[in-house]
């Protein structure tokens, strides 16, 4: 099973590297950061089986604390450097996006992952809601941590207060989600909380971009 996920990994990110060297600048960006989400999610994998067989914690318990915390602060590693490291002065809207592609790329591979795992069990119907649900909160919990490292580093340092702060925050939100569609009687609303949150962020933002600009045009 484990070199089948390798085997997986290759096919998948060796086009997606390839593909950067023809694409605009704009664009390589945000590729590589989806590309660099799968492989988090592949280190994620195996950390996440490490730290369950070592605890011996059950699964429901592991999913709902350890997971997304180990999850979360892999997914931000990459931020923190761009962010902190890399760029001087960092675009909002740029950031968020990065983010996003690393949480995308990591839920893509995760589902993978997942449907191997599962099996038969993995139907059209398990697929779509994975595709939504997981896909919506990688990518929202990772963006949201981008949005909030441009606004961190504005600030005088320590950055360490903000970046453990956020940190909680999306591990807060991930784990509430898990914990939701593994109840009976939540499963429902917890595929629903990823799309709510997506659409309520989305008219949020288009809001405060048009604001924005009829800042500029008056």
């Amino acid at each position: 099973m484990d070199n089948v996920i390798y085997s997986i990994f290759l096919f998948i990110t060796l086009p997606m590297l390839l593909m950067i060297g023809f694409t605009e600048k704009r664009q390589k960006a945000t590729i590589a950061f989806m590309t660099t989400g799968i492989g988090i999610c592949l280190v994620a994998s195996e950390l996440n089986t490490l730290l369950i067989n070592l605890s011996g914690f059950k699964y429901f318990y592991y999913t709902v604390t350890f997971s997304p915390m180990v999850e979360e602060m892999l997914k931000a590693v990459p931020l923190i450097l761009t962010v902190f490291f890399y760029v001087e002065k960092p675009i909002k809207e740029k950031v968020i996006t990065w983010g996003f592609a690393i949480g995308v790329g990591f839920a893509i591979f995760e589902n993978i992952v997942l449907f191997f795992q599962n099996g038969s069990e993995a139907g059209m119907l398990w697929a779509l809601l994975r595709g939504i649900g997981a896909g919506l909160v990688h990518g929202l919990c990772t963006g949201f941590v981008g949005l909030g490292l441009c606004i961190i580093k504005d600030f005088k340092k320590p950055y360490i207060f903000g970046i453990f702060s956020l940190l909680s925050l999306a591990t807060i939100y991930h784990g509430t989600y898990n914990c939701m569609v593994q109840a009976d009687v939540l499963k429902h609303f917890g595929f629903c909380l990823p799309m709510v949150t997506y659409i309520l962020l989305y008219f949020l933002y288009r809001k405060v971009k048009r604001n924005k600009e009829s800042n500029k045009t008056a």
